[in-house]
């Protein structure tokens, strides 16, 4: 049995492991190509460039570490600056602008969550204060567990709230590509979305290429926005 090629216009066999085939999407949507090979190793993805200095990666079956070596593929994949910006590489740098706003979006759903879920145990305590003064005094007892029970239901309307924030933020996440094997909290999030803006501008080049500055105005509102985020005080 000899190996076999594999166009990205092909369809891939699909690897064991779930976290290799996440990455042989990635790999297969980019554009790159696909050999299985016959022997022990399982085969490898390598871009579309012709030539010695074309970036490639080994893809093994049961190698330890193999949810690591995926996410280096990864990596590797959005790093990858052969293509250019000519074919698909302007669609490729804007995919990836686009998959870091949703990542952004999603990380301050995350934090409004967090706030909602902070103020709703703040409620709490004080509709369970009440009930204690209410049951230790007795005088205007009906009262104070009223203004009590006014908490509790502003403290379960806001948890409420925060679910359904949560509820947007993994939504967002998982339509930006974001791996279900991480938490979805607003630092994974934003992280994520620094790394792809990273990439994005390898991608892009300096602002004098041609063609070039909507996208660098786009790489610069995204990074603000990253550093905006990580300046916000958590919520516990």
């Amino acid at each position: 049995m000899s190996d076999r090629w594999y166009s990205p216009d092909e369809h891939w066999p699909a690897h064991p492991k779930p976290w290799w085939r996440d990455a042989l999407s990635e790999a297969r949507k980019a554009n790159w190509h696909l050999v299985v090979f016959a022997g022990h190793c399982w085969g490898k993805v390598v871009c579309g460039r012709v030539g010695s200095d074309r970036c490639e990666k080994l893809i093994f079956s049961t190698a330890r570490a193999g949810e690591s070596h995926a996410k280096d593929l990864i990596r590797l994949i959005r790093r990858c600056h052969h293509a250019g910006l000519e074919g698909g590489g302007l669609v490729e740098a804007s995919r990836l602008l686009d998959g870091a706003q949703l990542l952004l979006d999603a990380a301050e759903s995350c934090l409004e969550a967090d706030a909602d879920f902070a103020a709703a145990e703040d409620l709490l305590e004080m509709a369970l204060a009440n009930v204690t003064v209410a049951e230790a005094l007795m005088k205007d007892g009906a009262r104070t567990v009223a203004d009590a029970a006014a908490l509790l239901d502003e403290a379960v309307e806001l948890e409420s709230k925060a679910h359904a924030e949560m509820a947007e933020a993994r939504a967002r996440a998982a339509t930006a590509g974001f791996s279900a094997s991480v938490l979805a909290t607003a630092p994974n999030l934003v992280g994520e979305a620094a790394e792809r803006i990273d990439t994005t501008a390898v991608m892009v080049g300096p602002r004098s290429s041609a063609g070039t500055g909507a996208l660098h105005d786009r790489i610069k509102a995204l990074r603000e926005r990253v550093e905006n985020l990580r300046s916000r005080p958590a919520k516990t």
